[in-house]
């Protein structure tokens, strides 16, 4: 019965999240994974845009095959990695996205907050939520962010952990509140 009303409060924070990123990014984002950002600095090759453009219109197949060339590219590695990563992601193929975001980590490139939440969601499709906690744990991938914490609640449900992901998902509703509020006072003073 805990776990009913667990899942339906994690869909609640699920809900208002994805009200909140499609409002600020104009685009579709979901908790499950952090998006890539629909802004892409001019320097990107044209292969590089014209993959994350097939990526957007879910043309997931040609998209990779795109941006595959691009991942070795000593002055594209990161975006392209990013990218391709998440097309792993989206096409299902969670044990590679998942060897993918680690190997970034490793290399010490991206954003490490948007990558562990990318890292975590990777894991737990790959079925192995146990990889994905102990991201989620670890200090080393940046502060607590709202969807590295959500996708940890997601991980300790899967491993049958009510009690930790309850405690992952009250704290993601405190991060997810914050930021929330900031969305608040953001639109507030634009409007004015």
């Amino acid at each position: 019965m805990r776990a009913v009303g667990l899942l339906k409060c994690m869909e609640h924070v699920h809900h208002s999240i994805t009200l909140y990123c499609t409002h600020r990014t104009s685009t579709h984002c979901t908790v499950g994974h952090v998006c890539p950002s629909p802004h892409h600095p001019p320097h990107h090759p044209p292969h590089h845009t014209q993959a994350y453009s097939l990526y957007r219109l879910g043309r997931h197949d040609e998209a990779l095959s795109t941006i595959q060339p691009l991942t070795t590219d000593a002055e594209n590695t990161e975006a392209a990695q990013q990218l391709y990563a998440q097309l792993l992601y989206r096409m299902g193929r969670g044990d590679e996205a998942l060897a993918v975001y680690t190997s970034l980590h490793t290399a010490g490139q991206a954003d490490a907050g948007e990558l562990a939440a990318n890292t975590v969601a990777a894991a737990l499709l790959a079925g192995q939520p146990k990889k994905g906690l102990a991201v989620v744990g670890d200090k080393g991938w940046g502060g607590p962010r709202f969807e590295t914490v959500f996708n940890g609640a997601c991980c300790a449900l899967d491993m049958g952990e009510v009690r930790q992901a309850e405690e992952q998902i009250l704290l993601a509703q405190r991060l997810g509140m914050r930021i929330f509020v900031v969305y608040c006072v953001c639109v507030c003073v634009c409007v004015v």
